[in-house]
């Protein structure tokens, strides 16, 4: 079988991953016992022969198992997720391929060894068999040949390669110990018999491009200690890889075991910046459901372990199938799944569904976006109303739409359809409100419309109301109105001022349109309403007429009764208390008896408020008998 070139690792045994993370597939060649410990990770699947046991415990990421094509056989090994534990997929029935053999590199025949402190020479290359690098000695180019051992120590750097060829080194072993490194140049293929140890934060290869150097170990082993970096395609088929605390390989290995340990990683050659690709399957866009919950299906496709929440509920997996069952709320409802992958790129799906219970529920109303028009220009108002039907009857909504606050008047040319156009008598701020109602239940949404005005200003439309009359001691209420086109800067001045007429004026609120004014005498008055807006301004007019009251007044007869006796002629004095300085005259005069009535003549006669008459009535005409008597005097304007 041929090596799958997605294959991040293959390795001949069982890999042991502690709390580590391999970005990619493992390919396992025997079957034998796989142990992925806490809070160990391999983004892509782990690919193992035969049908082996699939064991999860607790806290762990599994997005189902894959059997494969080839040998069922063997079952009696098993795969153990433990916790916190995060894996794409297991593939089983697996078969296994051939690693092929790394040759021995032939030994050098070179003799001598050097030590090289800095400033120190290396001399002439083909007499050296082994190189050490101490301490601050900085870089040592090394041409290709054939080497024992390569050891460079704190803060110095073996150059190997030449920048655009390809070279190969073989060589015996490599140690790298604190801060040192390997710089590549080129591309650079090294042969080693034995071992290759990178200690505490050391480097090899170029981070950017791991495809510049291949490592191939014939015999020993890979080892990256404490923060070491390396950057290949690394080929150990009869070695360990050993990864440990914090260390990072990039690039592809294979080997015959591997063991990574506390946040050491592996990584591909490029970075995996695909988004998952997911569906939802069921329940179908537009779906209505009576119960409480629902459960949600699909598929997601990625090149990594892949995590899906459905409305924020964790889904499970079989294969690339997920399913989550979630909470249903009464009306409509959006289902939405969100995949991410082991590298934290995501996407999602939706699907709009709606639950009924029988219980009528309000409309649900959308006035749309916010908008901004300029003068004369209409708004184009895209609410939206949405019911469940209920109650039936009437099974059907009403809506109007209707304005909240803003500077002026609007007009809606339908203010009973969900979209319609807004038309606005002058600039500003205006909130419009978008009401449904089914009858029973309403619901409402506000739309902010900020309107321009770009036309030249015009000066304020002012009436000051119709002309009147009243009688004193009443106020006239004035009803005044102004429109403005909101220019310059949407304000207005409004003042009301007496323009003629006898007394004094007052008004209670003299700044506002519409108001009371108050009258100290009788007459007609011009009153004026003046509007504006900081440049033009106008004015209209409006006739009051002020009355005078009726006089109010009163007649007091001295005496105002007398005992008579036949032929008798009676004098009376009258006394008129008034509040009119006018003239009045007495119109009227009647006479009673007790018992019995008497008649008697009387001329009108002009008296002047204030003072007293003489009034003589004559009764011998009457023919009346002794008897008391009572004047009665009536008045008038």
């Amino acid at each position: 079988a041929a090596q799958n070139p997605g294959d991040l690792v293959i390795a001949r045994h069982a890999p042991s991953v502690n709390a580590s993370r391999i970005e990619g597939t493992v390919r396992v060649l025997l079957p034998e016992l796989v142990n992925l410990n806490s809070n160990a990770a391999i983004t892509g699947d782990l690919l193992i022969p035969g049908s082996p046991r699939i064991n999860l415990n607790s806290n762990v990421t599994y997005n189902g198992t894959v059997i494969g094509t080839g040998n069922p056989d063997p079952t009696s090994h098993s795969v153990n997720l433990n916790s916190g534990v995060a894996l794409r997929h297991v593939v089983t029935r697996t078969d296994a391929i051939t690693i092929s053999p790394v040759p021995d590199p032939p030994k050098p025949k070179a003799t001598r060894d050097v030590s090289l402190n800095p400033n120190d020479s290396p001399g002439d290359f083909t007499t050296i068999r082994s190189i050490t690098i101490n301490s601050n000695y900085g870089a040592l180019t090394v041409p290709a040949g054939i080497y024992g051992n390569l050891v460079a120590n704190s803060n110095s750097t073996f150059v190997l390669g030449v920048a655009g060829q390809e070279t190969t080194y073989n060589l015996q072993a490599i140690t790298l110990n604190s801060n040192s490194g390997i710089q590549i140049l080129g591309t650079v293929t090294i042969n080693v018999l034995g071992n290759v140890s990178l200690n505490s934060q050391t480097t090899m290869g170029v981070a950017t491009s791991p495809i510049s150097l291949l490592l191939n170990i014939a015999q020993g082993g890979l080892t990256l200690n404490s923060n070491s970096n390396l950057y290949g395609v690394v080929k150990v088929p009869n070695g360990q890889v050993n990864l440990n605390a914090n260390s990072l390989l990039k690039g592809l290995v294979t080997c015959d075991r591997l063991t990574t340990n506390s946040n050491s990683k592996i990584q591909p050659l490029v970075a995996d910046t695909n988004r998952p690709i997911v569906t939802i399957d069921q329940p179908l866009n537009g779906a209505t459901f009576n119960q409480t919950q629902v459960t949600v299906s699909g598929t997601v496709v990625d090149e990594s372990v892949v995590s899906v929440k459905v409305n924020n509920v964790t889904a499970t997996f079989n294969g690339s199938t997920y399913s989550a069952t979630v909470p249903l709320s009464v009306g409509n409802s959006t289902l939405t799944a969100v995949a991410t992958d082991a590298f934290n790129n995501t996407s999602q799906a939706q699907v709009m569904v709606s639950r009924g219970d029988g219980v009528n529920q309000p409309p649900e109303v959308n006035a749309g976006n916010d908008l901004n028009v300029s003068l004369p220009a209409q708004a184009t108002l895209t609410g939206t109303v949405t019911d469940d039907g209920k109650p039936s009857p009437p099974g059907q909504v009403t809506i109007a739409w209707s304005k909240v606050s803003g500077p002026g008047t609007v007009t809606f040319s339908s203010p009973s359809t969900a979209i319609t156009n807004a038309g606005f008598s002058t600039a500003g701020v205006y909130v419009l409100q978008l009401n449904a109602s089914d009858g029973q239940l309403s619901s409402s949404d506000t739309v902010t419309v900020a309107v321009t005005n770009n036309q030249p200003n015009k000066a304020p439309v002012v009436n000051a109301g119709v002309d009147q009359a009243i009688t004193l001691p009443a106020q006239a209420s004035l009803s005044g109105t102004v429109t403005d086109d909101g220019l310059p800067n949407n304000q207005l001045a409004i003042n009301w001022s007496k323009v003629s007429g006898a007394g004094t004026v007052t008004f209670t609120n003299p700044t506002a349109a519409t108001t009371t004014a108050s009258f100290s005498a009788a007459g007609v008055y011009i009153l004026r309403l003046t509007a504006g807006d900081g440049q033009l301004s106008s004015s209209d007019d409006v006739q009051v007429t002020v009355n005078q009251p009726a006089a109010k007044f009163n007649i007091l007869a001295t005496p105002n009764s007398v005992t008579t006796v036949q032929n008798l002629t009676a004098t009376y004095m009258i006394n008129i208390i008034s509040d009119d300085p006018n003239f009045r005259q007495l119109v009227g005069l009647s006479i009673s008896t007790l018992p019995g009535t008497a008649r008697a003549t009387f001329n009108p006669q002009q008296v002047v408020a204030g003072s007293v008459s003489t009034l003589t009535i004559d009764l011998n005409n009457s023919g009346v008998s002794a008897g008391t008597y009572n004047l009665i005097v009536t008045a008038s304007a």
